[in-house]
């Protein structure tokens, strides 16, 4: 099987470090396999192109969402899939929790929705930001909901309790990247304005600001041992809508050979 035919947007590591998701502007998502460099299947009829991909936590589901407003959750068991028309705009964000239950996105009206990732079916919402959301993500019990967006702040939202989300200010521009530390006492948030910031949940403060880059930050991850080992080992290079396994240098700039 080929590789994408268009830019490819977003990729997901499942939590053994040994699949790939991707999702690009040709409209369809593909599992890889490390190993072999093989696209193991390929999800197709989403419709419009995939503006990100996400793996449940137990690597038994991937979810998608689009610039069309719609989402996908697409079950490797069965390899089969259900997509859902949810927004009338982009959704540029989407993950699953833990267990691959629930499905979380954020779109453009600044709102965070969450959803049965079985049935499809609408469970909540929140109007956290007054300006796009970029990003979510699932804390690793499941019962928080983190999102960053334009409006330059970072939310928690524990959905099952309250409607009332904590806000974190710190950034000065988009915030286009959050993510949980593997024990859920940390959050990560990467921004326009060039900084990452860490967070301590448990005392809602900004505990370390992490600055270098000269551009805007797109994407941060807290990576697990196994994680950080795989990547050593070996280097993935997406272009023009192909996957490249290339060998590390034993430097820490991983430069690949041209």
């Amino acid at each position: 099987m080929g590789g994408h035919t268009f830019l490819v947007s977003s990729l997901s590591f499942n939590e053994s470090g040994e699949k790939i998701a991707s999702g690009a502007g040709d409209r369809v998502v593909k599992l890889w396999n490390i190993k072999t460099g093989e696209n193991e299947v390929t999800f197709k009829n989403l419709g419009y192109p995939v503006t990100a991909v996400s793996f449940s936590k137990n690597g038994k589901k991937i979810a998608a969402c689009t610039e069309g407003g719609t989402i996908a959750v697409l079950n490797l068991e069965e390899y089969k899939g259900k997509t859902l028309k949810v927004h009338q705009g982009l959704i540029h964000s989407i993950c699953l929790d833990s267990d691959g239950k629930k499905v979380a996105f954020g779109s453009y009206d600044g709102k965070v929705r969450i959803y049965d990732a079985n049935l499809l079916t609408f469970l909540a919402f929140l109007q956290v930001h007054e300006q796009p959301v970029f990003s979510v993500s699932f804390s690793p019990c499941g019962e928080m909901v983190a999102s960053g967006s334009c409006d330059g702040t970072n939310s928690l939202w524990d959905y099952e309790k309250s409607d009332d989300p904590k806000v974190l200010r710190g950034h000065t521009d988009w915030v286009n990247s959050v993510a949980f530390s593997n024990d859920g006492k940390k959050l990560i948030s990467g921004s326009g304005d060039s900084s990452v910031r860490i967070w301590d949940l448990e005392g809602d403060k900004e505990t370390r600001v992490l600055k270098g880059h000269t551009t805007a930050v797109l994407s941060v991850l807290f990576a697990s041992a196994k994680q950080i080992d795989k990547v050593k080992k070996e280097r993935f290079e997406f272009l023009k809508g192909k996957i490249k396994i290339l060998k590390l240098f034993a430097n820490t700039e991983y430069q690949a050979k041209k």
